[in-house]
């Protein structure tokens, strides 16, 4: 195998990577006893390794300092702030003292002029893998392609590499990296291919072409939510929603709905900046490691209510508040910094609400329902409910219902049971409905992430929330009874407080 290194990458011996069961060792214990061995018997040179993720990188980190305390060790994620990044880069750069940079690819990325003499990678890294049957993203460690392997080898010239792998699994592995195609969902391509008029997306002409049960998700979701019939057509609210999508640089499906939703409840301009904080490339809040719960405590002054959306647009809000007052640039990063803020993330941010706010005002039908709504609104109190009716109209899909004694949910949707992110505004509340921005699983559970308190009386008039809607089972009974008593219990509620003209109206309706 030729490399533009002076010394060829090495590869583990076959007989010491497969042990007991014929597994891999553990990649901590192996990383971390390479680094120590380099350290003993070697002089000079600083060590690069290369770890899955941050929770590798603080274990092996762990193990290396008990084991070789003479060496420094730093840390490099993409999860650091910018600050704690540059010092590690910084740190690395040292030639006075020896030291250990323990990162994960986003070091390939990095500077290269601090002195690596030897890399240690472990081929494996954390991809983001989309699951459509559960409409979830899970975190999980997978083996490097190979271009990805030579290009960690060749981070530094003349530098020794030693990769704790053999060469049979460097050759099982992918020639290049797919995360795109792994860790995205479909909803937003087959809403524009349906509005283009095609209907057999299976032998539709991909890129990349989808996997059935990606575009089996999409095509549900987005009759679920009303954009498409049963016909496959996109219905006037559906064409509206990717007339939404397409001028806001590829906006979600359901955050296009969601500000459809917001123009007619008078609350476009604050569910923008949600969408955009939602989906901008890093988070505003930034995670500090070793200070955990300071961190918490900090962002916590920035809650609004049972509502991970309202806290992540208070603090926008008030960053915003700082813009206009055209503070100093030193001033913003020492307030970003003290509010454990992502400054970058907040220009991210900013930009995108100007680019949504100025093209959706040109579009006519949500200009007259967002002109409507004001008047409509005007003096009335209720703002935060309206954006989170908003919201939760259009994340519709995305509704759990509280189970048991703790804090855990089970999917409306997909039916599965999943825990609030410890950090969230709605821990220890229990509220009975939520809407969640997203799913994932990490380390082996499943969580919602930003999750915010509905009122189910916002979702009884959705077209996935009537009766009959709910999937049945083999036996012909629902598959969430839960659910059904919960819906059935909300309509009575909801009917047994209606004025006589409502009831007469609902009446003639059904």
């Amino acid at each position: 195998m030729a490399t533009t290194t002076d010394v060829p990458p090495s590869f583990l011996d076959e007989e010491n990577y497969i042990r007991e069961n014929n597994a891999p060792p553990n990649c901590r214990v192996a990383a971390a006893n390479a680094v120590v061995h380099i350290c003993r018997t070697t002089k000079s040179g600083h060590i690069l390794v290369y770890a899955p993720g941050s929770g590798e990188i603080a274990t092996i980190k762990a193990m290396i300092n008990k084991t070789c305390r003479e060496l420094h060790v730093s840390v490099l994620f993409s999860a650091l702030s910018l600050e704690m990044q540059r010092e590690a880069l910084r740190l690395a750069s040292d030639r006075d003292k020896r030291r250990c940079l323990i990162a994960t690819d986003i070091a390939i990325k990095a500077p290269a002029q601090y002195s690596i003499r030897y890399i240690v990678d472990t081929g494996l890294r954390k991809l983001s893998i989309y699951n459509p049957r559960l409409n979830m993203c899970m975190l999980e460690t997978r083996p490097i392609s190979r271009a990805t392997a030579e290009h960690r080898s060749q981070k530094a010239a003349g530098c020794v590499c030693v990769r704790l792998y053999p060469y049979s699994a460097y050759e099982e592995m992918p020639e290049e990296d797919d995360r795109d195609h792994l860790n995205e969902s479909a909803h937003l391509e087959v809403l524009r291919l349906l509005a283009g008029g095609v209907t057999n997306l299976a032998y539709y002409h991909w890129e990349k072409t989808p996997y059935p049960d990606t575009l089996a998700r999409a095509v549900q979701d987005l009759v679920a939510m009303d954009l498409v019939d049963e016909d496959g057509k996109l219905t006037d609210t559906g064409k509206l929603v990717n007339a939404i999508a397409e001028s806001c640089t590829g906006l979600e499906p359901a955050w296009a709905l969601a500000i459809h939703e917001a123009a007619r409840l008078g609350c476009i301009e604050e569910v923008v900046a949600i969408a955009a904080i939602c989906s901008a490339k890093s988070d505003i809040f930034q995670d500090h490691i070793g200070i955990e719960r300071i961190a918490g405590i900090v962002q916590a002054k920035f809650a609004n209510g049972p509502s991970d959306h309202l806290a992540l647009l208070n603090a926008y809000a008030q960053y915003q508040c700082l813009v206009r007052q055209s503070q100093p640039l030193e001033v913003t990063e020492l307030w970003c910094k003290l509010h454990t803020l992502n400054l970058n993330a907040l220009k991210e941010v900013d930009e995108m609400v100007k680019k949504i706010l100025t093209r959706a005002v040109v579009m006519k039908p949500l200009a007259q329902l967002s002109q409507n709504a004001s008047a409509q609104r005007k003096g009335l109190a209720g703002r935060d409910a309206a954006i989170l009716e908003a919201i939760a109209r259009g994340f519709c899909t995305q509704i759990a219902l509280h189970k048991g004694p703790s804090d855990r949910y089970c999917t409306f949707d997909t039916n599965v049971e999943a825990l609030l992110h410890a950090k969230s505004a709605l821990v220890g509340i229990r509220s009975q409905w939520v809407v969640y921005t997203r799913l994932s699983r990490r380390s082996r559970r499943h969580f919602l992430d930003i999750v915010s308190a509905v009122d189910v009386n916002w979702l009884l008039g959705l077209k996935n929330f009537q009766p009959g809607a709910l999937g049945l089972g083999r036996d012909g009974k629902v598959r969430q009874p839960a659910y059904n008593a919960a819906l059935d219990a909300a309509r009575a509620n909801a009917t047994a407080i209606a004025t006589p003209e409502e009831n007469e109206t609902a009446r003639k309706i059904n």
